[in-house]
């Protein structure tokens, strides 16, 4: 049985015309875009959960492995009927893929639950002092800011100075926008600095993907990334729902 890190990799070199599924137990079990794919054509419930040992989130769907044939009349078993690959039209859209992921909530009970999300705590509290380092979007954008920090040291000058330095400068204005929305009273003045927030970040997500596109970070930071700014605009526009509910 091959670990999970070895089942992202096999799941990550596929063909990208072709789904790749493992047989755990009594199961047929795909991960990442084959799951996204099987989702497309079959009502599977996906899975999405925590792995430590990885330290990553990990998607997947899986169906009985007597109804292979029902599902998957193509398949061909390799590894000891271990590993099943199968020829299936596949979805090249990784943007679409990395928001079905992002938007799919974990199985453990943590802070994006769908509750947290529309109100957390943290934004009905009075006490302002340092509250904002508490938020949920805060701390996504923040931790965004400083992976972005890292990457732009591995970029080439041109994207470095430009690009880089722009991706810095917006999601610090989001961070000032989170804080100025944060410690805002006045509930219209406070879903104005919410808005240019989600504004500044579609610019955010625009500047990531030129990144993608011109080899600048690697696929698999890119999903990272992308992961992130969809949960952190999720986060953001609850914020604001929330919020011109009270208008």
């Amino acid at each position: 049985m091959p670990t999970i890190k070895d089942i992202l990799q096999i799941e990550r070199n596929r063909d990208r015309s072709r789904l790749v599924l493992f047989q755990e137990g009594k199961f047929w079990k795909a991960y990442e875009h084959s799951a996204y794919v099987l989702t497309q054509y079959y009502n599977f419930k996906p899975t999405k959960k925590y792995v430590k040992s990885i330290d990553e989130e990990v998607i997947s769907v899986g169906f009985p492995k007597e109804q292979l044939a029902k599902y998957l009349n193509n398949a061909v078993l390799e590894n000891d009927e271990k590993i099943c690959r199968t020829n299936m039209p596949c979805s090249q859209d990784i943007q679409a893929f990395i928001e079905w992921k992002a938007y799919t909530l974990l199985k453990e009970n943590t802070v994006t639950t769908k509750k947290e999300l529309f109100v957390p705590k943290e934004w009905k509290t009075k006490n302002k002092v340092f509250q904002e380092e508490n938020l949920p979007v805060f701390k996504l954008v923040y931790d965004l800011l400083l992976r972005v920090f890292n990457e732009a040291q591995k970029m080439t000058k041109d994207f470095r100075y430009t690009i880089g330095e722009n991706l810095k400068t917006n999601l610090l204005r989001i961070v000032v926008c989170i804080y100025h929305a944060n410690d805002e009273k006045e509930i219209s003045k406070k879903i104005t600095h919410i808005a240019d927030a989600i504004d500044k970040l579609l610019e955010v997500k625009l500047l990531v993907r030129i990144l993608h596109d011109c080899k600048q970070i690697s696929l698999k930071k890119y999903a990272l990334l992308c992961e992130q700014i969809v949960v952190a605009e999720k986060h953001l526009k609850n914020w604001k729902l929330y919020n011109l509910k009270l208008l």
